[in-house]
């Protein structure tokens, strides 16, 4: 597992890191390509994977790591364009 730099305020105010899966270090940095950012829609990569509204926008910011069983809805959508294991 990687730590990533972001972290997440607890309710007394220290911050907590995010930890990620390495799968899912190597599918962030898919989702947050530069040259991909016109060509995908968070929102609708959501919709096709099933998945609830802000999921995706969370993991992608820092705010979160996904559950398997959100990864395993979110692959088979991402293959489809062009994310490769």
């Amino acid at each position: 597992m990687k730590t990533l730099n972001k972290t997440k305020s607890s309710s007394k105010g220290s911050a907590i890191p995010i930890v990620l899966p390495s799968d899912q270090v190597s599918l962030k940095k898919f989702l947050t390509d530069p040259a991909r950012k016109d060509m995908l829609s968070i929102n609708g990569i959501e919709r096709q994977a099933g998945l609830s509204q802000g999921i995706v926008s969370k993991f992608v910011h820092g705010k979160r790591a996904l559950h398997p069983k959100q990864v395993e809805k979110l692959l088979p959508v991402v293959k489809l364009i062009g994310y490769l294991l």
